[in-house]
């Protein structure tokens, strides 16, 4: 559960998107995950009603993030490489 450094909780007023994508780490499955984006940060939560609690599974900074397009099991992806590792969505 990477954090980084990242508080556990969400400011519901500076999130710029937010909805469900399918989140893969390399060499785990494909999860469908509720995200929300902010500024410097993305966080995900296991399903719309666990944000009520506002304690993400996890949350990326996007501090020294890169995002590029590649493919994965045949299908075109972002991926969002972060200093410990890189997360397809």
């Amino acid at each position: 559960r990477p954090n980084n450094g990242i508080p556990d909780t969400i400011d519901y007023d500076k999130v710029l998107k937010s909805g469900f994508m399918q989140k893969k780490k390399l060499g785990k499955n494909w999860k469908r995950r509720y995200c929300m984006l902010t500024q410097h940060h993305l966080a995900y939560f296991e399903d719309l009603d666990a944000k009520n609690n506002r304690q993400p599974l996890g949350s990326l900074s996007l501090v020294n993030a890169a995002v590029k397009l590649t493919v994965v099991d045949r299908v075109e992806v972002v991926a969002l490489i972060c200093p410990a590792a890189t997360y397809y969505f």
